[in-house]
Formats: C-alpha cells, structure tokens, sequence
C-alpha cells in the first residue's frame, strides 16, 4: 500500500487489521493465513521502528500518518506475539 503512495489507505487497512485482530481466533488465524503478520513485520522492519521516517521526507502531515501505521502495525504484532 506505502508503495502506491496512498498513506490514508494503509491508515484505513491497518486499523481494520486491527480491529479484526480484536474480533476473535476465527479472525486472528485469518490474519495470519494470509501473511499480514509477516507483512506487518516486514513493514516496521523496513523503517526501521520508525527511525527512516524522516529519510523519506515527507511533509509533517505524511510523517505523522507514517509514524501513525508504523505504531498500528507495531500494536497488531505484540497481539501476536504475547
């Protein structure tokens, strides 16, 4: 999603990985089977927990919303990894 350049449409999909991770074990195995957690880990992974978000450099609208997913898709991964 990043690479299409769309923030808001990670933003949306993020939170409905979220939420669905709330949703129960039905929902959490789907997650996983469809390898968002791998994606997930690789997406924090990528900006190095945040840290390259400034090499980007994006306004601070986008910077903010970027540090946004990045902590959303840290919050789904301790889901799983607890």
């Amino acid at each position: 999603m990043l690479k299409c350049g769309n923030l808001e449409i990670m933003h949306r999909i993020l939170a409905l990985v979220l939420n669905l991770s709330n949703a129960g074990e039905d929902c959490k195995k789907f997650i996983i089977s469809t390898g968002s957690l791998v994606f997930l880990e690789s997406y924090v992974g990528s900006y190095h927990n945040g840290e390259k978000v400034k090499d980007l450099e994006f306004d601070q609208a986008e910077e903010r919303l970027m540090n946004v997913t990045i902590e959303i898709a840290k919050e789904i991964i301790r889901k799983y990894t607890q």
